[in-house]
């Protein structure tokens, strides 16, 4: 198979944009299908893509932009090399997969153009928010894109399409299979290589479909989860009926992309041709990007969850070492304090056993001199202790005269306060004797009965 040139830079008709009617939150991308263009197929799909409450897509997604390009005009092999939009060449509708090399060229120039969209998009929204899509040849174009992304989208929704090369994908996953299925039943498909890669049939896969869209190919140590747009949910809608794109192409790439481990929901139309069924497809798109959506929220949940726990755990650690921090700090000033109580008790050590030789060395000194000088020593200190002990006699004894004087002064002071409290009653006696005689005169002298009542009462001396 004949790979074609790389392409710097692909010129291709200006999209059909119409613009949020609110603040851009998502972008739409959907790909027109053989011999239509982007403002036909948007305009189309705009208006009479209703459901059945009677909703459109830009009254439901008031903060959706929605882009729908157009493919560069080129020489159709299945329309006698007539010139028409289409996205790649194809020889044969009913059979999709021949002469694979026609196809190759419109593939990898297709595939700019769109990546390039998408770019532009990536600047201010992020790519959860994309959800890329397409009819009939515009999904499977679509369909090759999104295999070759490095990340995942919001959304895909494929409409009566196919999976281009899907003969191929199928090959590398039953090559893989077949590999292994006569080896040691305990190894695995998806164990790392002698080289440090795996042999992962999704991996493979995508580096495939970057080959064919002439991409560099994926690291083997690709993380599926984290860094393709395999774990992106795909719906595919097909009309039983489709003459020109048989359902069964489409049921095919279903179970080629379920192979992949990709979340595939299939929706087929009886009475449906090769077009979008209203409303049951577009209640069906709309129920998908609904639960889409609701995905993306539980999603932005969790991840803002795991954020808070990040969060917590980096505060926790920096509290732990902090702490930690902290005690080790602690034990250091322990350990000094320790290290310095050592110092000064064998400094009190060495200061004692010093004192110690120093009174040993005086003994000796001592015993030297003779028992002559201790014996002048204690005749000077029993002395000393026979004046000490004669001064404390003495001063006893003046203590005790003049606590005899002051004894002897409280008495005489006693004395004389009794003497004056006598004299003071007596005093007191004899001046209310005059006053009650006084009264009993005058009141004898006026003949009241008053006078009476006190005559009665004997006379204080």
């Amino acid at each position: 198979m004949q790979k074609p040139s790389e392409y710097s830079q692909i010129v291709s008709p200006e999209p059909y944009i119409v613009q949020p009617t609110s603040v851009h939150t998502q972008t739409f991308i959907l790909l027109h299908g053989l011999g239509s263009n982007g403002k036909k197929f948007g305009a189309e799909f705009l208006e009479f893509g209703i459901s059945s409450n009677g909703a459109r897509f830009t009254e439901i997604f008031p903060g959706a932009k929605f882009i729908f390009p157009t493919s560069k005009k080129r020489r159709s092999s299945a329309y006698r090399r007539a010139k028409i939009n289409q996205w790649f060449d194809i020889v044969s509708l009913e059979n999709p997969s021949e002469r694979r090399d026609v196809q190759l060229q419109g593939l990898a120039e297709s595939s700019q153009h769109i990546r390039s969209i998408l770019n532009q998009e990536l600047i201010t929204i992020p790519s959860k928010n994309i959800i890329l899509g397409g009819l009939s040849q515009g999904c499977a174009m679509a369909l090759a894109v999104l295999l070759s992304l490095e990340f995942p989208l919001g959304g895909f929704v494929g409409m009566s399409g196919w999976l281009p090369f899907r003969n191929d994908i199928d090959e590398i996953i039953r090559s893989v299979a077949t590999e292994f299925s006569n080896g040691d039943d305990d190894i695995s498909p998806f164990e790392e290589t002698d080289s440090g890669g795996n042999l992962d049939p999704s991996i493979m896969a995508i580096n495939f479909a970057r080959d064919i869209l002439s991409m560099d190919e994926l690291s083997p140590l690709t993380s599926i989860n984290e860094q393709t747009s395999l774990v992106t949910p795909v719906l595919l809608c097909h009309g039983i009926e489709d003459e020109k794109i048989k359902c069964t192409l489409g049921e095919e790439a279903d179970n080629t992309l379920s192979s992949l481990g990709m979340q595939i929901t299939w929706k087929s139309y009886s009475g449906l041709g090769h077009w979008y069924k209203i409303p049951d497809e577009i209640n069906d798109i709309l129920e998908f990007l609904r639960q889409d959506q609701q995905r993306r929220l539980e999603r932005q949940a969790r991840d803002e969850a795991c954020m808070q726990a990040l969060i917590r755990h980096e505060a926790a650690t920096k509290a732990m070492n902090a702490r930690e921090a902290q005690e080790r700090k602690q034990e250091k000033a322990l350990r000094d304090q320790q290290a310095q109580h050592r110092q000064i008790k064998k400094e009190r050590r060495d200061e004692a056993d010093a004192q110690y030789r120093g009174a040993i060395e005086a003994k000796k000194r001592w015993d030297a001199e003779g028992n002559m000088l201790l014996m002048l020593r204690h005749n000077e200190l029993v002395e000393q202790q026979g004046i000490a002990r004669l001064k404390l006699l003495q001063q006893k004894q003046l203590l005790a005269r003049q606590d005899d004087q002051r004894r002897r002064e409280r008495e005489v002071r006693d004395q004389a306060c009794l003497r004056a409290h006598e004299r003071y009653e007596a005093a007191t006696t004899v001046k209310q004797g005059r006053l009650e005689r006084r009264v009993l005169f005058l009141a004898l002298r006026q003949g009241t009965a008053t006078g009476k009542a006190l005559s009665s009462k004997p006379l204080a001396v």
